[in-house]
This record gives C-alpha cells, structure tokens and sequence, in this order.
C-alpha cells in the first residue's frame, strides 16, 4: 500500500487516523517546512527519528532548545555519537543524564510536541509506505497510540492562542511576587520553572532553560500566574474606553475642529496610499503561534545545515569553503533552497560562523 499527496488536500490529522484504524505498518514521511519521518506498527506510532537520513534528529533538537544539558555536555555526547554506532538515546543513559524511565517520559514528550506542530502545517507533501521491511534496524523504539497525541495536540492548538495573549512576546518580562511558594502543592516542572525566572527573567530565557515543550511552559507559567508566584511586566498597550458623556466633556469646541481636520487628512492620506500601494503589500500581522511556528522551523533549517557541515568535516578534515559545496546527495542534496539567506564564513580557527538574519551562532570548534 502506498499513500500520498498534498496536505493541503489531506491533512496530517486524517493521515494518522487512517494509519491507526487500519492498523497499518510503515513509514510516513511529510516533506514540508516542518520535515517529519514517523515509524508505524500495527498503527501504532514506535519512532519519529529517522537515523538513516540526514535530517536532525528531533530529539536532539528538543534536548538543546529546552536547555537540559548544557554546552560541555553536548560536546562530549557528540564525541561519543561521531566515534561509536551508538544511538543518542543509549548514549544518553549510558552516560547517566537520564535514568530509561526518564528518557522514555521525554520521548514521549519529543513526540507529541512533534505532532503537534506537524498538526499546523497546511503546505507540502506526504508518502505513507506500508512495509515491514521499513523498520529494520530502527533503534531507539517507543510505542505511542496514535489516537492520543492527536487529542492533546488538538487542546494544544485550541489553547495556545489563550496562552500566548497572556504572555505574548519572548522578550517580555516576568518577575517573582512576594508569595510564598513553599505553602503551595507545586509539582517538580513548576519549581523549576520558578528556580529558571530567579527574582525577574524575560519569557525566552525561561524557555531556552524550562527543561519542557514551548507549550508546556506557557501551561505551567499560566498556573503560577493564577497562583499569583508570577508577575508579567509589560503587558500591550491598551487604551481607556470613556463613555460618549465623558467624552464630549473632555472635547473643547477647538479641540473637536481640529479632530475633524486631522480626521479629513487622514481619510485623504489613506486614500492615497490604497491607490498607490500594491493590493498584495497589505499582509494580516503573523499571529505569535506562526510567528514561534516559524522560527522553530529556522532552527530546524539551521540544525540540519550544522549537521551536514559535520558530516563534511568527519569526510573531508576541513569545513567547506561555500555552504554550496554540502548540495550533494551525501550531505543536503537539492532540499534546501534557503541557503541564499545564510551568511557562512569560517573563523581562522578551524570552526565556522553561520548567521540567519540578525540571529548569529556562536563559532563552532
């Protein structure tokens, strides 16, 4: 059996849910802004890392951006990766960051934040290859029912607009209150969240260091806001309704002439600019889940680079010259259009500088 198409047509949702009535074993891969691989058996979900591929490995990918372990250990777990043929997942309780239990409760969060944000995409491809031959050799199993994750990322998708009003911008600020925490039920994840903002930290560092799932930090920093443990800062500027009354009595006559006046040169300036401006320049302000959306799938693209410029150094003994030298099936192949907006250049050190936008990576070594 093979499945395939546009998500546009059939969305990833109704893909699973077909997979998991029919009890189906294989393989389902979406080529997207969000690239997925997902492992079946007998319709259930058994691994979302692809190790025989190129891509980044998802888990990875959550460990580093949710800061459980820092730099030096990140070193030292890629050492051990490039020089055995151990998977990450041995190599991280083998080296005692994770006890199997912990590791397993991880992946399972890996996971269903996985969907959903596979859940949001509404563009790109999908190919379903019902094979039992598909899952040889995969390392580093999990089983998940399919039915679940698609549940908690629908109250995901509900509820992130909610959260995400409260504290709507990575820079903004939240500071501890003088409650006392100790009086309180407070379970291990919100706890640490209260270690991570320390007396005042902004919304971005807590994430980078919540140990948990963008969402989950969001969840968990709304209950201790009802708790009153948290104070967000800077809240969106809103304005003062007055009634009409208050209103006219705050208007002087020469007042209310000159609003008139302003209110004309701006009808006339407005006019002008819907002649003068491209219909397609007037674009709805991304909302802040695709604004968080996209720039996830930025450090997705910029993983799997840094991935392919490993892979060339363990090849070659040397970084490239250009990112253009990693097109080749070996390394990116033809997928990645969106190196033209990278600017790449090597250190004098031995390492590399990778920059999207104004977002710089430190020197690698």
């Amino acid at each position: 059996m093979a499945l395939e198409g546009r998500l546009s047509e059939f969305t990833l949702e109704e893909i699973l849910q077909l997979i998991a009535l029919q009890q189906k074993t294989g393989v389902l891969t979406v080529e997207a802004s969000y690239p997925m691989v997902l492992y079946f058996e007998s319709g259930e979900l058994v691994s979302y890392r692809d190790r025989r591929g190129s891509s980044p490995d998802p888990l990875k990918t959550y460990l580093r951006s949710y800061g459980f372990l820092g730099s030096e250990s990140w070193e030292h777990l890629d050492f051990i990766q490039q020089n055995s043929s151990l998977d990450l997942a041995e190599i991280l309780v083998n080296e005692g960051h994770f006890s199997p239990e912990e590791l397993l409760r991880i992946q399972h969060e890996v996971v269903q934040e996985h969907i959903f944000r596979g859940m949001l995409l509404h563009h790109g491809r999908y190919h379903f290859r019902a094979e039992r031959d598909a899952l040889q050799g995969l390392k580093g199993r999990i089983r998940v029912k399919v039915e679940g994750l698609l549940m908690e990322a629908a109250r995901r998708i509900d509820e992130i607009a909610t959260l995400e009003e409260r504290f709507f911008d990575e820079s903004v600020r939240i500071r501890r209150t003088d409650t006392p925490s100790d009086q309180l039920p407070l379970n291990e994840r919100l706890l640490h969240l209260l270690e991570v903002i320390g007396e005042e930290n902004t919304l971005g560092h807590i994430v980078a260091h919540g140990r948990m799932s963008y969402f989950d930090v969001l969840q968990n920093l709304d209950l201790l806001l009802e708790d009153d443990l948290i104070r967000v800062l800077d809240q969106p500027a809103t304005q003062t309704e007055e009634s009409p009354q208050q209103a006219a009595e705050h208007r002087s006559p020469l007042a209310s002439t000159a609003t008139w006046v302003v209110l004309a040169l701006s009808l006339v300036a407005l006019a002008a600019s819907w002649w003068l401006k491209p219909l397609d320049g007037y674009a709805q302000r991304p909302t802040p889940a695709a604004e968080r959306n996209e720039r996830f799938q930025v450090e997705q693209r910029t993983a799997r680079i840094d991935a392919a410029l490993d892979l060339y150094h363990q090849a070659e003994g040397h970084y490239p010259q250009r990112l253009e030298e990693l097109r080749s099936p070996l390394y990116l192949g033809e997928s990645l259009p969106e190196l033209s907006v990278y600017h790449y250049e090597l250190d004098g050190e031995g390492g590399y500088r990778l920059d999207f936008d104004t977002a710089r990576a430190p020197a690698r070594r």
